[in-house]
């Protein structure tokens, strides 16, 4: 039996892996031994970090306002430091039987579409701002995650959804995108510019 914090951390290994793709495909560097491997690196992430955490920077009045338990914090891909390339927590929801996940990266938004780890990228307006959605390309039926990317003034946001694998039967779309837009929106107004 998968448990709400281990399958948190699915979500938030997910993620991860789709902004590594894109970080790869971007030609950011390595990390070796502590230290960055900058051969054949571009321009693109180069030497930037995540300024925004949403893990210690997203207040509870968000996360309830959003129906996710401020409680419930999965902070398995927060990374340590004060420098990172991406940052991500996740929050169980209160509405339903999903995780509700809130991530930054140093990485523009328009560098989804050249994503290989996800399908679907789909401009989408959330409140005053030019968004997409999207969700992972890796075969799974019913796809059970979607995304919203927001801009970002260093970088760029998003907020998943991401249905439990035990539910899966009760998914009311797949992939679940309206879910994730109705989120992004209530949580838009806290989101940094």
């Amino acid at each position: 039996m998968r448990t709400a914090k281990r399958h948190s951390a699915g979500i938030a290994a997910h993620a991860v892996l789709a902004i590594l793709a894109t970080a790869l495909a971007a030609g950011c560097g390595t990390t070796i031994q502590g230290e960055p491997d900058t051969k054949g690196e571009s321009t693109t992430g180069q030497g930037a970090s995540a300024e925004w955490n949403p893990c210690s920077q997203l207040p509870d009045d968000a996360l309830r306002a959003a129906g996710a338990d401020p409680s419930q914090k999965n902070t398995a891909v927060d990374a340590p430091g004060d420098r990172a390339f991406f940052r991500i927590c996740a929050w169980d929801s209160l509405d339903g039987p999903f995780h509700i996940g809130v991530g930054s990266m140093v990485l523009a938004q328009d560098e989804w579409y050249d994503n290989s780890e996800v399908t679907g990228v789909t401009p989408r307006q959330i409140n005053d701002r030019s968004g997409l959605t999207f969700y992972p390309d890796n075969g799974d039926q019913p796809i059970r995650q979607c995304y919203v990317s927001l801009p970002m003034a260093s970088g760029s946001l998003f907020v998943d959804v991401d249905w439990q694998y035990s539910e899966r039967d009760s998914l009311p779309e797949s992939p679940p995108c309206e879910l994730a837009v109705q989120h992004a929106q209530k949580l838009e107004p806290f989101l940094p510019d």
